[in-house]
């Protein structure tokens, strides 16, 4: 946030001055038509409308409409786990361009590997070719990514 000076970073599970969302997938029992909700607050579904972590994010989701300026995503930081499928998704689809940063090899695998297990292969290969889907390496990509002006 220094860094960029940008207003348009959001903490979808909170920060260190603020709750921080930590919790398991949605399963099954979200599903049924009596939702069991012994455990629904250890879930981070219900931890971020319980928090308020992700409504700057939904305000500026919801502000996207056609047509729009072009839209790039910077990820950075986040483990683009299966917990979060319901965000990442919604994300990545209204998204024009997404950069997800890396800062080793095995991180990029994960990242690769969460990804697929989200969208699955067709949908994976479909976010690479038509909608710019690529990971920069913190390494050496990024410094590049950066003189573009982004």
């Amino acid at each position: 946030e220094i860094f960029y000076l940008s207003d348009s970073i959001y903490h979808l599970h909170g920060n260190i001055n603020k709750r921080i969302i930590l919790g398991i997938n949605p399963d099954e029992s979200d599903k049924l038509e009596t939702v069991d909700t012994s455990f629904v607050k250890f879930k981070k579904y219900f931890q971020r409308t319980q928090y308020n972590t992700d409504r700057d994010y939904i305000n500026w989701m919801n502000g996207l409409t056609e047509p729009k300026e072009f839209t790039t995503l910077l990820v950075m930081g986040h483990s683009l786990d299966i917990t979060d499928k319901d965000i990442i998704i919604a994300l990545f689809r209204k998204m024009d361009e997404i950069n997800i940063l890396y800062h080793s090899e095995e991180a990029k695998s994960i990242y690769i590997s969460n990804l697929i297990k989200m969208f699955g292969k067709e949908e994976f290969d479909k976010l690479r070719k038509e909608r710019k889907l690529t990971f920069l390496s913190l390494n050496s990509d990024f410094s590049d990514f950066i003189k573009k002006g982004y």
